[in-house]
């Protein structure tokens, strides 16, 4: 495995909060075009962001290789490919690489937001990008990226992301709502077995699956527009590249609409089955229960120390290892029934998930030593250990 591998990389809290920054200033930057100065007032003289998907591959083995230009080529393209390190180029040109790319990024933010050019839409927008596609799909490249910036650039992006929390339109985001759409579950075959602290087995990688008894989901609600397709900002020259009309354009995002699942909570949007299938989840008024808030990550250690179980056999899909970096495997769990004696719920809110969401939480207390790590929830809901809803 190369250097960049995730196995030599160590994960840190708040990489989805700044996978999610970095992916609405990637879509930002996507629209304008400083460089030949078709871009707003706001961005002219900004640099263009480098391509951090035309970096190689981690596992050598992988086919994965960004695509050289071909035919004619101008000097600025050419040099342009050529500035991106190649799977045999040095680690520290590698790390360079990001780190430029993080301080372009942090530049464009700092300008999209002194220039009120970004708004909620496309916060809610990236977080979708952002946490579909992690877990099974984009999270070595997403590791690599976090892991080598410099903890200055980490801590800078940190701070954008809570300028960015701020906009108007996700005020929903910070608080716990007294009305979801709820979904009953009882889909996993997870069981404990005896030991001190007791052995979870038979669970698989989503949250449910890993509580060995009925559980209720409430999913916040979420705005559907938020999550229209937009043609804005598709010129008439990018419609005779592609060789369409708006015309045809506008029936084409139509046919997607009819054909996509709607729009309802947090469900659909964000996490690693958002939008997969449909989900039976009526809306409905919370009881007022006694809900435990995740936060950071002494808030999950504190659970496990508190409730711990160990992780055994898996049931089906593995969990990666990968995802806990130098700090798998992943072997500690919470003991939900035990848990379930103190507190009717977890609430997992977008915030808490920004922080959380795939970091490896390191437990060394008591003789309980191991990684554990949140897997398969979706940002901005409640898992209840009894029923929540106020009437049925």
């Amino acid at each position: 495995m190369r250097d960049w591998h995730p196995s030599k990389l160590t994960v840190h809290p708040g990489l989805h909060g700044r996978l999610l920054t970095r992916t609405a200033i990637e879509s930002l930057a996507g629209i304008c075009d400083p460089v030949h100065g078709s871009a707003p007032q706001w961005a002219s003289g900004l640099q263009q962001l480098p391509n951090i998907h035309l970096l190689p591959d981690a596992d050598p083995s992988s086919t994965s290789q960004f695509t050289w230009l071909v035919g004619a080529v101008s000097d600025e393209q050419r040099a342009y490919v050529e500035s991106i390190p190649k799977p045999d180029s040095p680690f520290a040109q590698f790390a360079r690489y990001v780190h430029d790319y993080w301080e372009a990024v942090l530049t464009w933010a700092r300008a999209a937001i002194t220039a009120e050019a970004i708004d909620a839409q496309a916060i809610k927008q990236a977080l979708n990008s952002a946490t579909v596609g992690y877990a099974f799909g984009t999270h070595a490249r997403d590791i690599a990226i976090d892991a080598l910036a410099t903890q200055a650039q980490r801590d800078q992006a940190d701070a954008v992301l809570g300028q960015l929390l701020q906009l108007p339109g996700l005020e929903q985001w910070l608080t716990r709502p007294d009305v979801a759409h709820v979904e009953h579950r009882f889909d996993s075959s997870a069981r404990l077995v005896g030991g001190t602290p007791p052995e979870l087995v038979g669970f698989s990688w989503w949250a449910s699956s890993q509580i060995p008894m009925p559980v209720w989901i409430a999913y916040d609600r979420e705005d559907p527009e938020a999550f229209a397709e937009d043609d804005s900002h598709i010129t008439d020259a990018d419609l005779a590249a592609m060789g369409m009309t708006r015309a045809q354009l506008l029936a084409d995002l139509e046919r997607e609409r009819l054909q996509s699942i709607p729009v309802e909570s947090t469900a659909e949007v964000y996490g690693d089955d958002a939008g997969d299938f449909a989900i039976d989840h009526p809306l409905r008024t919370l009881r007022d229960l006694r809900v435990y808030e995740l936060s950071d990550v002494d808030s999950v250690r504190s659970l496990i120390e508190r409730y711990p179980t160990r992780l055994g056999e898996i049931n089906g899909t593995s969990m990666s290892h990968d995802w806990a970096g130098t700090q798998a495997p992943i072997s500690l769990g919470v003991n939900w029934h035990a848990l379930a004696q103190n507190y009717d719920a977890v609430r997992y809110g977008i915030p808490a998930a920004l922080q959380l969401a795939y970091v490896p939480i390191v437990v060394d207390s008591e003789g309980l030593t191991g990684t554990a790590m949140l897997t398969g929830w979706t940002p901005g809901s409640t898992i209840y250990f009894v029923d929540p809803v106020r009437d049925h």
